[in-house]
């Protein structure tokens, strides 16, 4: 899962609860250079380290990709058809084209929505789902499109 920055919808909550729940929970530890993730395991709060412009785990635990079952993702904008505009450095993308398995989720502010469709090509990864304030995206090729209000 990500760990929100000042911009982004807030993941603290869902981070709290998914631990709380006896989930295992990750969150990317970046290596700028390579322009890859690693999903590293934190146990609570106080494993994420703020001091950075991106939130990083303060050690990194490696966890398997085959132990991931959902992605949570972040976005600039989002679409109801799945499609996603990142940041522009395509960690998300590149490691989300590696695991297919897992779910992805987009989270984003209802406002970060288009109806129009985003331009994407072969290296865009779209999303499973996409959660706002305000509703659940099934998009058409995760069996949607289905809109369900919260």
């Amino acid at each position: 899962m990500y760990i929100h920055t000042d911009r982004e919808v807030r993941t603290d909550l869902i981070l709290e609860q998914a631990l709380a729940d006896g989930k295992k929970v990750c969150m990317p530890a970046n290596d700028f250079s390579a322009g890859v993730f690693v999903p590293s395991r934190i146990r609570s709060a106080a494993d994420i380290d703020r001091r950075g412009r991106i939130p990083e785990p303060v050690r990194v635990e490696p966890v398997s990709c085959a132990e991931i079952d959902l992605v949570a993702v972040p976005g600039v904008v989002f679409d109801r058809c799945g499609g996603r505009i990142g940041m522009g450095g395509g960690f998300y993308d590149r490691f989300l084209s590696r695991h297919h398995s897992a779910r992805k989720v987009g989270i984003a502010f209802s406002f970060q929505v288009l109806d129009e469709e985003i331009p994407c090509d072969a290296r865009d990864v779209r999303m499973d789902l996409v959660v706002t304030e305000k509703e659940v995206i099934v998009p058409a090729q995760a069996g949607g499109p289905l809109t369900s209000p919260l």
